[in-house]
């Protein structure tokens, strides 16, 4: 990935929402296959959930981003425990699209408008270090 991939992300509208709607706590990363490139968003919410958002794009081959080029997937877990560089996660799962996404804008975000609850109040021990790499 070239050294402005994600500056080339953030040319993406619904990337740029998310990276402002949780600026402290994103990753960031473009993974390829031979024949398509996905931009993935994570963020870590209240130190136990993550949200991640997946875009596929079309690209120059070296990284460099043009444009989204098929429809966004959205994925939220909650994680149970970490255990060395490990995360073991919650059956709490959430595979969601567009329309929950608008939703949840609607609803400042508060999970519960699209049926996910999350626990703000139980970080996870550890889960700040391995998300982050650190």
């Amino acid at each position: 990935m070239h050294a402005g991939a994600a500056e080339d992300a953030l040319d993406i509208p619904i990337i740029l929402t998310f990276v402002t709607t949780f600026p402290d706590n994103v990753s960031m990363f473009l993974s390829r296959t031979k024949d398509t490139a996905t931009w993935s968003t994570k963020a870590l919410l209240y130190g136990r959930h993550v949200l991640d958002i997946r875009v596929p794009v079309k690209d120059d081959g070296n990284g460099k981003m043009i444009q989204a080029s098929g429809p966004v997937e959205f994925h939220i877990v909650e994680v149970s425990e970490v255990s060395g560089r490990s995360i073991r996660y919650e059956p709490n799962q959430l595979h969601f699209g567009i329309k929950e996404w608008e939703q949840l804008m609607n609803a400042n975000f508060d999970f519960s408008a699209i049926g996910y609850t999350i626990e703000k109040r139980k970080p996870v021990p550890d889960l700040q270090n391995v998300f982050y790499g650190a």
